[in-house]
């Protein structure tokens, strides 16, 4: 096949949509990763916890 045969442009275009799909595979994992979501977890216990306290102490009150 030469680069003008519309077979070749199917292949490109296959080639694109498996490299554009491993790289979105990628990123997600690299999402899931524990350095992306343990600060996030750590701030809302920390509010959760302080709210849970503020509660405690006005119902004390």
């Amino acid at each position: 096949m030469t680069a003008g045969q519309p077979g070749n442009a199917a292949s490109v275009a296959l080639s694109t949509a498996s490299n554009s799909l491993s790289q979105l595979v990628t990123r997600i994992l690299e999402q899931l990763a524990l350095s992306a979501w343990l600060p996030t977890a750590a701030l809302t216990l920390l509010v959760t916890f302080i709210m849970r306290v503020l509660e405690s102490i006005n119902d004390g009150a």
